[in-house]
């Protein structure tokens, strides 16, 4: 599953995500879930829709849920596998961090624009324009 983000930019996971990680029902959890979210410190929860081939391809609800409600449903899920929760959302956020690669056109551009402040600078020196 692919990194979802949210409006703020915090890195978040989804449920079925979780539960594909840990080898637990879908929808028994979504009741966990559900029970876990009465209560007001766990925080407001959203879903959203997704589709998988494993549920034939149908649409199904999860939730989306932040990196503190992640790592309180693996341990309610299944404490002992909840660091493989937690190792995917380290992995998640160090990924979100990383600078993506410039594409060749965007290399370009920077070697056309550098080339261009070199002959600005470069004329500006010949014609006695230096400052100096």
């Amino acid at each position: 599953m692919d990194l979802v983000n949210s409006n703020n930019g915090e890195v978040v996971i989804t449920l079925k995500e979780i539960t594909d990680l840990i080898g637990v029902q879908h929808s028994k959890a979504m009741k966990k879930v559900s029970k876990l979210a009465e209560e007001p410190s766990f925080g407001v929860l959203s879903k959203m829709a997704i589709t998988s081939s494993e549920l034939g391809g149908r649409p199904t609800e999860t939730y989306i849920l932040n990196k503190k409600q992640a790592i309180a449903v693996g341990a309610k899920l299944n404490n002992k596998l909840l660091m493989k929760v937690i190792d995917r959302l380290e992995e998640l956020e160090k990924a979100k961090s990383q600078p993506r690669e410039l594409t060749r056109t965007e290399l370009a551009l920077m070697v056309i624009e550098a080339e261009k402040e070199r002959e600005r600078l470069q004329l500006g020196l010949s014609n006695g324009l230096g400052g100096c």
